[in-house]
């Protein structure tokens, strides 16, 4: 064998060797196997059970078989005569008769008091996982082995002796910061094995008197690394002070939650320990030990460490079945990372000690920004929806069922529209509230509102009174467009503001409900109405070219309220900057030609639709209106034929009916018309995706179809990541994958640090899509925007092609994480 086969082969059998189970009722409880690589090369395998050894006794026992070795070599014995080992003081039963008459005593009680309150409500520790936990603790496991520097082991020798701590106290507060940034627990807990040999006449002896501590940590309030350490050390004292409680005596007296898919008190075991074996030289033989992976795993993570002289090394034992090598790679490279500032600055906050290395800083950096457009200057929605009407007046802008207008008769009819708000007078800035049902009008309205420099508000028709006076009220709406037959819903929303201000003095009111209900009086006459089927005449005598008014980028463009699910509805305000940059964006990220016809189905309330409809427009396609009812599923794909619709964008539950329906249904669909299928709005389901591929399995009419599962906050004007779902892909939950130009997106930490792949925290978006913010709410505005400054790195190109708002991150609240690949999830 080749040097590398043969290094294989021993590994090999090796973990065949430690997968063999042992017989307890008969043993025997060790085996030895011995290897012939050569004449003069051998390898053992000495593997006992730990109920008969720990890992002291290995040692006293390889110990103990190398001075036999030497006397029996040189002469000095052989069988019969004595052995030169020294007779033993005791035997592993006069230790065990002790521990049993310790159980019986009052110490036992007291040390059980103390682990009782030590370990109360202890939390588990949520580290992030590569692969979820299986509901019962499995035992495949790997090692990585690594050594640290010896300059990094100098440096840490020497903090321990300025802070009066032992290297294992250094270490172990390192790995508690390092398991703090992982998971943002604050409390956090760690197991240590420990000799439990505090007699003299126990130190040579074999057997299994190994006990585990449990070291919890108080992390909280971010102290600085020295004052951390001081934490540690005054545990670790105290729980030596009471070590002599068996480990499996403390789990059942205390009876800890038990879950099947995790160890109790504690998930990651560290173990530092002084080197003892090393190398080996005898008369003729140098003995050494292998590292040899044996491919299991007791816990989620083991550190085991020993220190030899100048020299710090070890192993990282990881369970398969929850992290990848890699992860397990990039975790000890933080743990260097985060000794090396340690050492650096002992006082640092443990919540800012850097842990990214250089290269992984840069690599998500690279990862941040999309490749960036070639530069454009600022055009306005509306003119770039004016330049498609030159460019193809004739072809049809709009369609719903029967109806259609051109683009050039949208483009007269807005404009009429837009001349007819001018001289009711709109004023730059003020609010339009569009008060209609999904209609060609209602296209129209929208485009003329932009045009005449008004701020689009959609309003959808069926909202309770109460909500839509809310929005009227906390908007100032100054116009509404409507139809007559609406118009006597608006005259029951002055009621409803009525109402609002009569409950002034309800003490359950909210401060919000209350500074709604005292804004401006001059609501209770409602805005004024403008009702395009009864006014339509009038409007067609109005110019049928562009009002001259100007749109900068820094003007609001457009109003849409959240669906207010966790308090009062918040109105964000959109420029026209961020959607005259993100509407080509998308565009051309969804590749919309004019051949195209894409299908408009989000309400006219969600964000949605405006990219559904300005995206579309702009790029010269066809707008395919649905009408106020949504088709049944099972129609769906009869409607996409007949409708010629090349761009769906659907909800994922829609998405997820209509794929019910069966593929059968799909065959309607003629080959290669569908070449994009935009899923957005909310999570897509990995059962939806099963059918998706079952489908396309099935029908070949689908399969030259891409699928994009789209995510963006309304705080971000819309799609921000959009993921390509490749056909083969089987996990359950779907990446949302990567910014699109000219957006940055960063996974933060709640101090502002970036944070390695794998390992969640909030996602924050930057870039020339940002809101303007949060209409009337300075304070959640200042909250939920911040400053890029603030931040704990350089973000340099943030926002290259944008002067608007690009000082600022979103932070979205959506806990996120990057993929290995880039891609976010």
């Amino acid at each position: 064998l080749t040097p590398d086969a043969q290094t294989a082969e021993i590994e090999r059998l090796a973990r065949a060797e430690g997968s063999q189970s042992f017989d307890l009722t008969q043993g025997p409880l060790l085996r030895i196997k011995l290897l012939k690589l050569s004449a003069d090369e051998h390898v053992a395998f000495m593997t006992m059970h730990h109920i008969v050894s720990d890992g002291w006794s290995v040692m006293v026992l390889i110990q103990e078989v190398v001075a036999l070795y030497a006397a029996f070599a040189a002469g000095e014995a052989s069988p019969p005569a004595p052995s030169p080992l020294p007779p033993l003081t005791i035997q592993y039963a006069d230790y065990a008769a002790w521990q049993r008459q310790w159980l019986e005593s009052e110490a036992l009680a007291q040390q059980i008091e103390y682990w009782r309150a030590q370990l109360a409500n202890a939390p588990a520790l949520e580290l992030p996982t590569d692969h979820p936990r299986p509901a019962v603790q499995t035992s495949h496991g790997a090692n990585i082995w690594f050594e640290l520097p010896r300059d990094l082991v100098q440096d840490l020798l020497a903090l321990g002796q300025a802070e009066n701590a032992t290297l294992f106290m250094i270490l172990t507060a390192a790995l508690q910061t390092l398991l703090y940034r992982y998971s943002g627990q604050e409390d956090v807990s760690l197991g240590t094995p420990i000799a439990n040999r505090t007699r003299s006449e126990t130190e040579q002896l074999i057997g299994f008197l190994l006990n585990t501590l449990v070291l919890r940590t108080d992390l909280s309030g971010a102290p600085g690394f020295r004052e951390l350490l001081a934490r540690v050390r005054a545990t670790a004292l105290a729980a030596y002070d009471h070590q002599d409680t068996p480990f499996e005596l403390l789990v059942e007296t205390l009876q800890p939650t038990r879950d099947m898919s995790r160890a109790p008190f504690f998930q990651v075991m560290f173990d530092l320990q002084k080197a003892q074996l090393g190398r080996l030289e005898l008369a003729g033989l140098a003995f050494e030990q292998l590292q040899v992976d044996i491919g299991t795993a007791k816990f989620d993570l083991a550190l085991s460490m020993e220190e030899d002289a100048e020299r710090l090394y070890g192993y990282l034992n990881y369970n398969t079945d929850l992290f990848t090598r890699a992860t397990i790679t990039a975790m000890l490279a933080h743990f260097e990372t985060l000794l090396r500032a340690i050492v650096a600055d002992p006082a640092q906050s443990i919540a800012t000690l850097p842990l990214l290395t250089a290269s992984e800083t840069a690599q998500l950096l690279a990862w941040s920004h999309a490749p960036a457009p070639a530069p454009r200057p600022y055009q306005s929605i509306v003119a770039q929806i004016e330049q498609q009407a030159a460019a193809w007046p004739e072809a049809t802008a709009v369609q719903l069922d029967h109806q259609q207008l051109t683009y050039a008769a949208l483009e007269r009819q807005v404009n009429q529209l837009a001349h007819a708000l001018l001289r009711r007078g709109l004023q730059p800035g003020d609010v339009v509230g569009l008060y209609l049902e999904r209609s060609l009008d209602a296209i129209v309205g929208m485009l003329a509102i932009l045009k005449a420099g008004g701020v689009y508000l959609p309003l959808e028709t069926g909202l309770p009174a109460e909500r839509l006076a809310y929005m009227l009220a906390d908007a100032q709406v100054k116009i509404l467009l409507t139809i007559d037959d609406l118009r006597l819903a608006i005259d029951d929303l002055r009621l409803a503001i009525d109402d609002l201000r009569l409950t002034i003095g309800d003490l359950r009111l909210t401060v919000d409900d209350l500074r709604l209900a005292i804004g401006d009086l001059r609501l209770a006459s409602g805005p004024v109405v403008v009702c395009v089927d009864g006014e339509r005449e009038a409007i067609a005598q109005e110019a049928a070219t562009a009002p001259a008014v100007s749109l900068a980028e820094a003007d609001p463009a457009y109003l849409i309220y959240t669906s207010g699910s966790t308090g009062a509805p918040k109105g964000v305000l959109i420029g026209h900057g961020a959607l005259a940059q993100h509407i080509p964006d998308v565009a051309a990220h969804f590749d919309i030609t004019p051949q195209d016809r894409v299908l408009q189905f989000a309400a006219l309330s969600f964000d949605q639709s405006v990219e559904q409809i300005l995206a579309t427009l702009a790029s010269g396609a066809t707008l395919v209106m649905r009408g106020p009812d949504i088709w049944p599923p099972a129609d769906f794909s009869q409607v996409i034929a007949d409708a010629g619709l090349t761009i769906i964008n659907l909800p994922p539950i829609y998405w997820n009916q209509w794929l019910q329906a069966g593929a059968e249904r799909m065959r309607v669909i003629p080959a290669g018309q569908l070449k994009l299928v935009i899923i957005g709005g909310d999570v897509m389901l990995g059962e939806s995706l099963r059918l998706w591929r079952e489908a396309i399995a099935q029908e070949t009419s689908l399969r030259a179809a891409r699928l994009l599962n789209a995510y963006g906050p309304t705080e971000t004007t819309i799609t921000a990541m959009t993921y390509a779902v490749p056909d083969d892909f089987a996990e359950d939950r779907i990446p949302i994958g990567r910014p699109l130009p000219q957006r940055a997106i960063f996974i933060l930490d709640q101090h502002g640090n970036l944070l390695p792949p794998s390992v969640p925290g909030e996602l924050h978006i930057g870039g020339a899509g940002l809101a303007l913010g949060y209409l009337n709410r300075p304070d959640l505005t200042a909250e939920k925007f911040v400053s890029i400054d603030d931040l704990r790195f350089s973000i340099d190109d943030l926002n290259r092609q944008s002067s608007i708002n690009n000082r600022k991150l979103y932070k979205t609240g959506d806990l996120a994480r990057f993929l290995p690949d880039g891609n976010v999830k």
